[in-house]
């Protein structure tokens, strides 16, 4: 195992992980662990969590709309970001809403 020392946090991070630490009944150490194993995660690991969680959603779009917006996603070089968000609003480039 390795040792690692953050130094100059400001202060409000360090609040903030307390914080966490203390609702999750762990040690700030404990808990700062646990935050960069879950955010430096293997990617597989990752999409685990993700497909299970996709699992449990009452309503989801089929498969085909999925692979056809991982698609588009690669066309464009997105990097891991999410869909774009539906606001139901047309885009000023589409003809709505103001410049």
């Amino acid at each position: 195992m390795s040792t690692l020392t953050i130094r100059n946090l400001p202060p409000e991070v360090v609040e903030r992980l307390k914080e966490r630490a203390r609702r999750n009944g762990r040690s700030m150490e404990q808990e700062a662990r646990v935050i960069l194993g879950h955010r430096l995660a293997p990617r597989d690991a990752v999409l685990d969590q993700v497909v299970a969680r996709w699992e449990t959603l009452p309503s989801r779009p089929s498969s085909a709309k999925v692979r056809r917006w991982g698609e588009s996603a690669r066309r464009r070089g997105d990097r891991g970001g999410a869909a774009p968000a539906r606001t139901g609003r047309k885009s000023p480039a589409r003809g709505g809403g103001k410049p």
